[in-house]
């Protein structure tokens, strides 16, 4: 997500403004903090480019789908 214009990101044609995200209320959904979960349709799933993490902030393995969602929680 990108909110502020100064910021000089790589490949902003897929910039997703706060609305657009596909994320939950700030909650717990298990692991040691909050996260935001992700919404069906989100954006966010299994967009991730590259290599991620084994597992994401709840500790929940990854990937669950095609390949790792955005972020600190997978889908």
């Amino acid at each position: 997500m990108n909110t502020d214009p100064s910021c000089a990101l790589i490949g902003t044609d897929q910039d997703v403004g706060p609305g657009g995200a596909g994320v939950d209320v700030l909650a717990d959904n298990g692991g040691p903090t909050l996260t935001h979960a992700l919404l069906v349709g989100s954006p966010a799933i299994d967009a991730a480019v590259g290599t991620c993490p084994a597992t994401d902030q709840r500790g929940v393995a990854r990937p669950q789908g095609a390949g790792c969602d955005v972020g600190a929680y997978e889908f």
